[in-house]
C-alpha cells in the first residue's frame, strides 16, 4: 500500500501529504516530532544569501562533498523552513528533527554556526509538534 493509501486510511484528512512528511509518519506511529525555532535580525539580502548558501551546502552534502557540520546536521535534521519578512528585516528559521535527541544534537550544531554577514540571532526555541495539518488539502481533493 502506497504511504499517502495508507495516511488517508488512518485519517480522512491525512489524504495529502504536505511536508514534512516525517511528521505525518511521526504522528501516525504516535510518536512525537520536534522543532528549533531561530529567530534573526539583518536585512533581506542577508536573508536571501542565507538561503542560497543553505541550498548550495544542502547540494554539497547530497554529492559527498560538503562541510562536515553541514553532513552531520543532514544525518539529524529531517526538514529546514526559513521564513523572511523583508519589510522589517527579520527571519525565522524552523529545523524538523523525529526525536528529542536529534533536536539536542542539531541544536548543538546550529549554536556552533553564526549567520554570516551582518545578520544576527535574536532568540532560539524548542517545541515539540503536536499537530501538522493541512485542512485546504481536504478541500482540494474532494
Amino acid at each position: 500500500m502506497e504511504l499517502r493509501e495508507w495516511a488517508a486510511a488512518q485519517n480522512p484528512s491525512w489524504h495529502v501529504i504536505v511536508p514534512p512528511a516525517a511528521c505525518l509518519l511521526a504522528q501516525a506511529k504516535g510518536d512525537a516530532m520536534y522543532a528549533r525555532i531561530a529567530r534573526f535580525e539583518g536585512g533581506s539580502e542577508i536573508f536571501q544569501h542565507e538561503a542560497e548558501r543553505l541550498r548550495r551546502d544542502i547540494d554539497a552534502t547530497k554529492a559527498g562533498s560538503g562541510d562536515p557540520s553541514m553532513a552531520a546536521l543532514s544525518r539529524v535534521v529531517d526538514r529546514v523552513l526559513m521564513l523572511a519578512d523583508r519589510e522589517t528585516g527579520k527571519a525565522t528559521t524552523i529545523v524538523f528533527c523525529e526525536t528529542k535527541e536529534k533536536l539536542v544534537e542539531a541544536d548543538r550544531l546550529l549554536d556552533a554556526m553564526s549567520p554570516q554577514g551582518e545578520g544576527r540571532r535574536t532568540a532560539v526555541e524548542r517545541y515539540e509538534v503536536i499537530a501538522d495539518e493541512s485542512p485546504s488539502a481536504a478541500t482540494k481533493a474532494a
